[in-house]
């Protein structure tokens, strides 16, 4: 096993627990218990938090396992601003959080082609992520009324996966 393939655990591991949707977790985003939107969209982020749970505890096995120590990730500050934000105006977030994700999981990916077990595990996480994007972009689009747009560009800026 190489040093890079833990040092991509690692990365993935810290993303993953200082995800968009992780965060969200403890943000209390509004819902309507009587929309039937809103609860779907609830149940949609709560499903995809859950999935990262999944994925953190798994991440964090494959570090301990080969050495390492899976160290948690610090939130951006953007994200700050999503406290008590209805659910439905927080899709489009989500959205290009998603997919500033996806594409470092790809990134992740071609860096741990020396070891199979990481890759497998990167790969399934980056096809649910893509299944997860999509079914918020169908959300999105029942919610607006109209095609899913390119979303606005919200990502962590100022954090580096290195």
């Amino acid at each position: 096993m190489a040093v890079t393939s833990l040092k991509v655990a690692e990365r993935a591991f810290r993303r993953e627990t200082a995800s968009l949707p992780q965060y969200l977790n403890d943000a209390w985003p509004w819902v309507d218990p009587t929309d039937p939107l809103d609860v779907e969209a609830s149940e949609l982020v709560r499903s995809i938090i859950n999935e990262e749970n999944e994925w953190i505890e798994r991440l964090a096995a494959y570090i301990e396992q080969r050495g390492g120590v899976p160290l948690t990730g610090s939130y951006p500050a953007d994200f700050t601003d999503t406290h008590y934000l209805a659910l439905e105006f927080l899709l489009r977030r989500l959205i290009a959080y998603q997919k500033w994700n996806m594409e470092q999981l790809e990134a992740d990916l071609e860096a741990a082609a020396d070891e199979p077990e990481l890759r497998n595990l990167l790969a399934h996480m980056l096809e649910r992520k893509r299944e997860q994007t999509a079914a918020l972009e169908r959300l999105l689009a029942k919610v607006t009324g109209e095609a899913v747009a390119e979303p606005p560009e919200t990502v962590p800026a100022q954090r580096s996966e290195s």
